[in-house]
């Protein structure tokens, strides 16, 4: 399976926004093959404190295929969650 043979959707989102749940509702889809683990942190920067089990160095775009459940089956688009992604370094007036 090739990056370049699917269609992606990044999702986005903050902690208690209903992000799990729109998760879920999505990877119930046929046509969805979501991300395992839900949160892959694949984009985030090396020095992120959390651990992920594959990290995006610039030229190993195709190693994101692994962390799809259904990477050996024919989908239609793959979901990827990167609920960590926003963060604020002040407080919102």
């Amino acid at each position: 399976m090739s990056v370049a043979d699917h269609q992606y959707l990044i999702i986005g989102g903050t902690p208690k926004a209903g992000t799990t749940s729109l998760y879920k509702w999505l990877s119930d889809h046929p046509d969805v093959c979501p991300s395992s683990p839900k949160e892959t942190r694949f984009f985030l920067d090396w020095d992120y404190p959390l651990s992920s089990s594959a990290q995006y160095n610039g030229k190993n775009l195709e190693t994101i295929c692994s962390l799809f459940l259904n990477n050996a089956t024919i989908i239609n688009v793959c979901l990827e969650w990167m609920l960590r992604l926003i963060t604020s370094i002040q407080k919102p007036h």
